[in-house]
Order: C-alpha cells, then sequence, then structure tokens
C-alpha cells in the first residue's frame, strides 16, 4: 500500500473512534439516492457516505502525487512512454471475447 494511503486509512481509522462531527445539506434527491445505494449494500447513510467520501479523497490524493526524475531517468521514461507496447497473449484474447454486459 502507498505511503499516503497507508496514512489516510491510519487517519479514518483514528476519525472512526472520534467523535467528530459533520453535517452537510442536501437536495432531497440526493439523499433518497444515497439512501437507495445504501440499503442495497445494507449500510447506514453513515457508513456509506464515509466510505464513499475517503475513497474519492484517496483517489484525488493519490493522483496529486509527484514525483521527481534526474535527466538520465527522465530520459529512460520518455524512452519507454515512446515504444509501442510489447504484446501481451492474455489480454490481446481477452479483449476479442464478449463483454460480461453484452
Amino acid at each position: 500500500m502507498p505511503p499516503a494511503a497507508k496514512k489516510l486509512e491510519q487517519e479514518s481509522e483514528q476519525r472512526r473512534s472520534s467523535s467528530d462531527m459533520l453535517s452537510i445539506r442536501v437536495p432531497e434527491k440526493t439523499r433518497a439516492l444515497i439512501d437507495a445505494a445504501r440499503r442495497a449494500l445494507d449500510k447506514s447513510r453513515t457508513e456509506f457516505i464515509l466510505e464513499a467520501a475517503v475513497a474519492r479523497a484517496e483517489e484525488v490524493v493519490l493522483d496529486q502525487r509527484m514525483f521527481e526524475l534526474d535527466e538520465v531517468q527522465t530520459v529512460a521514461l520518455m524512452k519507454l512512454l515512446d515504444e509501442p507496447p510489447r504484446p501481451v497473449p492474455a489480454l490481446r484474447k481477452l479483449m476479442a471475447g464478449r463483454a460480461p454486459w453484452e
């Protein structure tokens, strides 16, 4: 697990044991949609919203990761990116079949 995700998970665990309150106003249609989804997963509204919000927050934070490369590493990365992808027989077979929803 990436360090940022691990840190978010630890912070999430700490929050679960705390009594912090978050209150939001939502339109009735939005609340109804959230309630339908959380019932489908047999979760409380709080559980559903917190899980969804944390998952999205992790995605956003991890997408913001920046890494630095020196000149040699940059040239090597650009070379890899410029090369066509290697054929992967298993992927070719998978893509040749029908999608499960078709």
